[in-house]
């Protein structure tokens, strides 16, 4: 019997909150502020590996101690999860990112990451054909790698994004060095991307 009132009490007492809650809604105006969004925000460049994705891997290479002349103007960021370097360039137009990141083996291949690259300034696939127009060459100091440049536009806005990505294979990792953001000011920071590259060393430890 007692467990029978209290059911009851109980059903009671949730009427009451419904019922309260209903009517305070009925009384109060809900009010929904948009916030603008950035143009090319920083948030934008950080790790976006959604599409053909072979860095969602949690696994990362060990590199030998690498050093690098960090160009002037670049802010180093704190690392992530998967990259092992972060930087970011300011300008008064907007900014660019640079990450650097090292994982073991061919991480999916150089098809599979110039295609998540393309995905992440909205540009289509490609397939193997079409690499080798695609994708250019450069000289480092660890060895000749891959370079690809991309310029696609964002949907929400239709302003110009760009990628300059160099993939660099070594026997037992592969090295990704990417800058990303609004196309002007990547098209300044080109050069100082490049250097930076270049000077990259592979110190043993």
């Amino acid at each position: 019997m007692r467990r029978a009132l209290c059911h009851s009490a109980y059903a009671v007492s949730v009427a009451i909150l419904l019922t309260l809650a209903v009517s305070g809604c009925n009384r109060e105006k809900i009010v929904v502020y948009r916030v603008p969004k950035d143009d090319w925000p920083v948030a934008h460049a950080q790790n976006n590996h959604s599409t053909n994705a072979p860095l969602t891997s949690t696994a990362k290479a060990a590199p030998a101690n690498p050093s690098w002349t960090v160009p002037a103007g670049w802010v180093e960021l704190p690392p992530t999860q998967l990259a092992l370097a972060r930087f970011v360039v300011s300008e008064p137009v907007g900014q660019a990112q640079i990450t650097v990141t090292v994982l073991p083996g061919n991480a999916g291949g150089l098809l599979a990451n110039v295609n998540r690259w393309r995905a992440q300034v909205y540009l289509g696939p490609i397939t193997e054909a079409d690499l080798e127009r695609t994708v250019g060459k450069i000289k480092t100091q660890i060895g000749t790698a891959s370079l690809v440049d991309l310029t696609g536009s964002l949907p929400e806005t239709g302003r110009q994004v760009r990628l300059l990505g160099v993939v660099l294979e070594q026997s037992d990792s592969t090295w990704f060095f990417k800058m990303i953001g609004q196309a002007d000011v990547v098209a300044r920071q080109k050069d100082a991307f490049l250097q930076f590259v270049q000077t990259t060393r592979l110190n043993p430890q």
